[in-house]
């Protein structure tokens, strides 16, 4: 019985009693060189005896068998013994691949991976929700490029009645402008704000000072931009007036 033969059977109970085992690993527990341990690791890894998992060694079914039998193959494993032992036979559910490893393996990394797609889908969603910027917009839309829904051209009002003029700005730099000249919107203050919207507001004048607080939102927050550019004052002390045309 030659040295090499002995070893090629003490390395397939290594890999049996430490699995994923490494090469390197192998090479320095038997004190020989790591292209001889390769060597008998992909021999025994070829007769299907062990199975490779990233860099790590398992050892198979049919290894198992072999080990199991109590005895030393005269010849390398996977010669006589390939001849002499029956094909392994896959518990039930499984089908041995060929590398080695069963359905059950094979179908187990496909989730693993398929869960890392997802989640990976998943992130792009949400930062291409965060880029779309305005509520209601498709992320494949661009800021400003809204269309009407009978045509091709941009959209003739802002997304919203009432907007900060940083907001517009950085959002529509290309419309907002446009929109001033066409009297599209009015700019109070720091807002920029419909017309429309605003002509519906200033109905509503002169409003008593007990209603203030019950304005929607975005009413109070035009209410308060034009009292802190006087344009509208308090008359009597009981309520809002507006001193000047803006619209």
């Amino acid at each position: 019985m030659s040295r090499e033969k002995t070893l090629t059977v003490k390395i397939l109970e290594f890999v049996r009693d430490n699995p994923s085992v490494s090469v390197k690993e192998v090479a320095e527990f038997f004190n020989i060189s790591q292209d001889l341990a390769r060597a008998i690791l992909l021999k025994l890894r070829s007769k299907g005896f062990v199975r490779k998992e990233g860099k790590g060694f398992f050892i198979t079914e049919k290894g198992e068998w072999l080990l199991s039998r109590g005895e030393t193959p005269r010849q390398e494993p996977g010669e006589k013994e390939a001849s002499e032992i029956p094909q392994a036979q896959p518990s039930l559910g499984e089908e041995p691949s060929a590398g080695g490893r069963s359905v059950e393996e094979r179908l187990r990394d496909l989730e693993a991976r398929v869960k890392l797609i997802e989640e990976k889908l998943r992130r792009v969603e949400e930062a291409l929700s965060r880029i779309s910027g305005v509520s209601g917009q498709s992320p494949s839309e661009k800021p400003g490029t809204r269309l009407e829904a009978g045509g091709g051209k941009a959209a003739g009002k802002p997304p919203k009645p009432v907007m900060s003029l940083q907001e517009a700005a950085n959002q529509f730099p290309g419309l907002l402008e446009q929109w001033k000249i066409e009297g599209v919107v009015v700019q109070i203050g720091s807002l920029i704000v419909e017309r429309n919207f605003l002509v519906d507001f200033m109905k509503k004048f002169p409003i008593p000072v007990d209603k203030v607080e019950e304005l929607q939102p975005m009413e109070k927050a035009v209410f308060d931009e034009l009292r802190r550019e006087a344009l509208i004052i308090l008359h009597g002390g009981k309520e809002y007036k507006i001193v000047k045309n803006i619209v």
